[in-house]
């Protein structure tokens, strides 16, 4: 609503959608760092520049109209490397890995607190059945719509950080699986 009114018009996610599609995808462009996390910020700067020129003063709804038109040319001129991107995205998604060459420890730590409890909640689908599946979809969908969301635009971990207690409830049904089948298994 507040965006109908300001740029009367019905703009359906929001205005920064192609500000972020455009800042992760432009460097499909480029031959040999495509897979860095933020384009050279000169070059950002002037590709700003030539649209003002071009343009004139625009407001935020119609950058995001060239942003996007722009990330969307990167994306068909280049759909490998875009799916490559994605991937690499989802690694700073969930472990907040791949923002350089060389690993940091502060990137192997959520790593290392994460990946178990991914794990985790993988083997409660995948060894547990129950009425409990079909109940949890919501939640299912919920992290698959957050992960694929952040994948396709901008990621990093802060964005995984809301939906992590689902990945945690499931872990910990799992945990509490596993152990109950263990005390099954000694009596």
């Amino acid at each position: 609503i507040r965006n109908y009114m300001v740029f009367d018009r019905f703009i359906p996610a929001s205005t920064l959608l192609g500000y972020n599609l455009f800042i992760e995808t432009v460097h499909v462009l480029e031959k040999d760092n495509y897979l860095d996390a933020v384009p050279n910020r000169k070059e950002f700067i002037d590709f700003q520049k030539r649209i003002e020129n071009k343009y004139g003063r625009l407001n935020e709804a119609e950058w995001s109209d060239i942003y996007f038109q722009e990330a969307r040319g990167a994306i068909s001129a280049h759909p490998f490397r875009y799916l490559k991107q994605s991937l690499w995205r989802f690694m700073r998604l969930w472990f907040n890995m791949l923002y350089s060459r060389l690993g940091r420890l502060k990137e192997y730590s959520f790593f290392l607190i994460n990946a178990p409890l991914m794990l985790l909640a993988a083997l409660a689908f995948l060894l547990f059945r129950g009425k409990w599946r079909t109940l949890s979809l919501p939640l299912i969908t919920l992290i698959l719509y957050n992960t694929l969301v952040h994948m396709l635009t901008r990621a990093s971990i802060r964005f995984a950080v809301p939906v992590m207690p689902f990945v945690i409830t499931f872990a910990s049904f799992s945990i509490t699986q596993l152990v109950h089948k263990v005390q099954v298994l000694r009596e």
